[in-house]
């Protein structure tokens, strides 16, 4: 299942995401976040490094009432009368050196990522953002991979790619038999049938 799971396609590249556009998983769909991570230290420790640094997202769009909720409250400085974004994956993008898609949009501060692979990550910038730390940044250039993924229809078959890319990519910290279990929890349905709606992928 696990393996079926990380079958998701690259959208592309994403350039310049914000860290505050990212939504880190507090719920343990991912690993669980350990406040004393070897990702912390080493974020702390040197900064974020665009040759180790890298993070797969999956864009989480707003529904028709988020966004028009985000417009009265004046969240995010959304100009009045500005639509709500087509999802990403949903447009065509620039082919980029590598072969694969640059995804590069004015509107990201307006959107917002859910992480695949990339929890501790995510939240050790963020937390460092909050306190000010010295190492602390605004934007990730560059190492956001955008997948092919809709985060409603395929809730289940994330946690699985989730675990999938803690086996196969992580580096600097391996999971924990807690972990995969905690994961392993938040699975409604073991089925990966090719008539279930969502695992069309």
């Amino acid at each position: 299942m696990i393996k079926d799971a990380s079958r998701f396609a690259v959208v592309g590249d994403l350039m310049d995401v914000p860290v505050d556009s990212i939504v880190v998983d507090h719920e343990n769909n991912q690993r669980g976040i350990h406040n004393q991570s070897k990702v912390d230290a080493s974020l702390r420790a040197v900064g974020w490094m665009y040759d180790r640094g890298t993070m797969r997202l999956i864009e989480k769009p707003w529904t028709g009432k988020e966004w028009a909720d985000l417009i009265v409250r004046d969240k995010l400085d959304i100009p009045l009368g500005t639509p709500n974004p087509v999802p990403l994956r949903q447009v065509q993008h620039h082919e980029g050196a590598n072969g694969r898609a640059n995804i590069i949009t004015d509107d990201l501060k307006w959107r917002r990522f859910v992480v695949d692979d990339g929890n501790h990550r995510a939240f050790s910038i963020q937390e460092m953002k909050r306190t000010n730390h010295k190492h602390a940044i605004d934007v990730i250039k560059r190492g956001c991979v955008l997948l092919d993924c809709d985060p409603l229809v395929q809730k289940d078959v994330m946690v699985f790619s989730s675990m999938a890319a803690n086996n196969n990519l992580l580096v600097f910290e391996k999971d924990y038999l807690a972990d995969k279990l905690g994961q392993l929890k938040k699975v409604r349905v073991f089925c990966f049938c090719r008539h279930c709606p969502w695992n069309h992928y």
